[in-house]
Formats: structure tokens, C-alpha cells, sequence
């Protein structure tokens, strides 16, 4: 697979924290488990979580450390799935997210990966939340020059998103860019 082979070329370069692994809506389990599998000895061999994009019910079988919701109504099933492991939810507002936050979520994340650029909604979110809040943050959205504005934000992490596997320079490329606007 040519893509774990980018993975573990970008991770021997960048700080991952972890890989999400987005897999269509209509994706059988077993594909999902399958692609869990080939991802694992890249994420486990440099201590990167692999967390399911809504797949809750299969972080166990997939041997992935958790689940990220685009929900926050999705958190509470979720959480009866993922017990021991990392529940994160993407949030659109202050109240979904204080909510799922005191309900016991590991992060909370702002934008959306396949935003062109992070909207002023989303920073506006990443800078309330980092100078009140302690669950850490995440913003999406944009591209490498726009990850420093997510930062500067106050974001704990940045979340990538697809573009970064048809950067020109590969993915390692794409972190190093990301790293240097940063």
C-alpha cells in the first residue's frame, strides 16, 4: 500500500499524534478492519492513535485506539463502545462542545478538514476554548499556510485532512510545510 508507505515516511520526519482513518459511509467492516490492519504497524512502531472516523462499534475489532464523531449526539452511544479509549467529537457550537467536554471527551475539534481555508467561526471557537478551556482542541481547515492561523488560534493540534496525500512533494512534504508555516 502505497499510502502506509507515505504515512511512515512523513512519520519518520513530522510529529503525528494520530491518524484517522476516514472510510466511505457505505465501507463494510471488514474493509474498515482491513485498513486498520495495514495502518497498525506504522502507528503502533511510532506511537501514533489510530482512531475510526464514526465507527465506534469496530475500534475493538480493529484494534484502533478510539473514535472521532462529527456528532455531539453521537457521543454517549459512543462512549459505551469506546469505554478505555479516545472519543473525540468535531463541534460546531459552544454548547455541543462544552457538553460532550463535561461528558468526559479526550478533544473536541473545530472546522472541518475539507474547509478551503479555516472559516472565522472556527478560530473564533479555537481561540474561546483554548484561553478557557483544559480538553484539548483541535482546528481544521485549509491548507499549510492556514495551520498557522489555526495555531496562533490557540489549537493544541492541527487536523490535516486529505490534502496532504496529493501534495505534490508527498505527504512528508505537506508536514514539513505545515511545520515551517507554523
Amino acid at each position: 500500500m502505497q499510502l502506509v508507505a507515505q504515512l511512515d515516511d512523513a512519520a519518520a520526519a513530522a510529529d503525528i499524534a494520530t491518524v484517522l482513518l476516514r472510510c466511505a459511509a457505505d465501507s463494510g467492516d471488514g474493509l474498515v478492519q482491513a485498513a486498520a490492519a495495514a495502518l497498525y504497524p506504522v502507528v503502533e512502531g511510532r506511537d501514533i492513535a489510530l482512531l475510526l472516523d464514526g465507527r465506534a462499534d469496530l475500534v475493538a475489532a480493529a484494534g484502533a485506539d478510539g473514535v472521532h464523531l462529527m456528532r455531539a449526539a453521537d457521543y454517549a452511544r459512543a462512549r459505551r463502545y469506546v469505554a478505555d479509549g479516545i472519543v473525540g467529537v468535531g463541534c460546531a457550537s459552544r454548547d455541543d462542545a462544552m457538553n460532550v467536554a463535561e461528558a468526559g471527551a479526550d478533544y473536541i475539534l473545530f472546522g472541518d478538514v475539507d474547509d478551503a481555508e479555516p472559516t472565522a467561526a472556527t478560530l473564533a471557537l479555537v481561540e474561546w476554548w483554548s484561553a478557557l478551556m483544559t480538553v484539548p482542541c483541535i482546528g481544521a481547515g485549509g491548507a499549510a499556510r492556514d495551520h498557522a492561523a489555526i495555531a496562533r488560534a490557540g489549537a493544541d493540534f492541527v487536523a490535516v485532512g486529505d490534502r496532504g496525500w496529493s501534495h505534490p512533494g508527498g505527504l512528508r512534504a505537506y508536514l514539513q510545510d505545515i511545520a515551517g508555516a507554523i
